[in-house]
Parts: structure tokens; sequence; C-alpha cells
């Protein structure tokens, strides 16, 4: 990830409350750890623990979150499944479009 700057009208505190948001509403990414955090994403934040570098990981993880290959434990099963948003979930549709550009 380096240095680079983007989706700057996204501040750390909706990154956050969206993965919250989600993870409530729909579950966790599964397989967390497998594919994600095999990245360099952690050891940043390790070495530059400051608000933006955390920023940057929640957009990293909400991007991967709605990746077409990501599958979801379901909060109330911990069953493993494909994302699917209600088109009723007006927020959780919007929060998708914001990552999904």
């Amino acid at each position: 990830m380096g240095k680079k700057i983007y989706l700057p009208e996204i501040t750390y505190r909706m990154a956050r409350s969206d993965y919250s948001y989600m993870v409530k509403n729909y579950g966790d990414v599964d397989e967390f750890c497998g594919d994600f955090c095999n990245t360099d994403n952690y050891i940043e934040l390790l070495e530059n623990p400051c608000e933006e570098t955390a920023r940057l990981q929640y957009i990293d993880l909400l991007e991967y979150y709605f990746s077409s290959t990501t599958c979801i434990k379901c909060p109330h099963s911990n069953d493993e499944i494909r994302l699917e948003i209600s088109d009723n979930d007006k927020r959780a549709n919007t929060i998708k479009k914001r990552y999904t550009k």
C-alpha cells in the first residue's frame, strides 16, 4: 500500500462504521486471515499506528469484503455464504457502492 492515498472522501469513522454495520448485519469475512492478512496491511498498521493508516486498512478490508470471491460467515449460524444484500437494505447498498467503484 505504501504512501498512496485513495478515496479521500471516506473518513476513518465512516469506514469503521461501514465495516461494523456489515459485520453486524451480514457477518464477517470467512477465512479473514487467509488471503487478506497475508499482505503487508497489518505490518504497515503496526509500523505506522495512526488513524490514516487504519482508515486505509478499513477501505482495503471493505473492498475485499465485497469482492466476488469472498465468502461471509453468517452472524447467526456461522454458515459460509456468498454475500447477498437485500434491495431493501439501503445502507448496505450505499456502503457497497462506496467500496466497489
